[in-house]
């Protein structure tokens, strides 16, 4: 994969946070109770995936997308983050330690694992509990025969 290619899938990654975060984050609970509180939306993998409404518990699959997460949720944002991967912690050591600094609570978000290295732990997902986990595109050929 050259460069453009990477920057093109990192943008795009980028809109997709922005945009589920947008929409899971920010929805109120119905004034009046639906069936289930949940909306139904298509991912980038073409699936039709049924959610709770509002999401509190959320597992990153990548830690990087923590920028745009924290952008999101604003000050809050750590305490709905029940997991995630190691890479902002092994890819950009800088960023994370910055982050820590100022909300020192990270540090104690579980690690699920990574699935570039074949660490990915499901077990580990599902006895967090989250109401949504977001991993991003590129290793959804790696993920998708542990979430299926």
């Amino acid at each position: 994969m050259n460069k453009n290619n990477s920057i093109v899938i990192t943008i795009i990654l980028i809109i997709f946070v922005i945009f589920v975060a947008g929409l899971f984050l920010f929805s109120d609970s119905p004034k009046t109770p639906t069936e289930n509180n949940t909306i139904t939306v298509t991912d980038f993998a073409g699936r039709n995936v049924s959610l709770k409404v509002p999401v509190e518990r959320v597992v990153l699959g990548s830690s990087r997308d923590l920028h745009e997460f924290a952008a999101i949720e604003g000050e809050n944002f750590s305490k709905k983050i029940v997991g995630w991967g190691p890479d902002l912690k092994d890819t950009d050591k800088d960023t994370y330690d910055k982050f820590k600094e100022k909300y020192p609570k990270i540090e104690n978000i579980p690690d699920v694992g990574s699935f570039s290295k074949g660490t990915f732990s499901v077990e580990k997902v599902v006895s967090l509990n989250p109401d949504l986990v977001t991993i991003p595109l590129w290793d959804y050929e790696k993920a998708k025969y542990d979430i299926e």
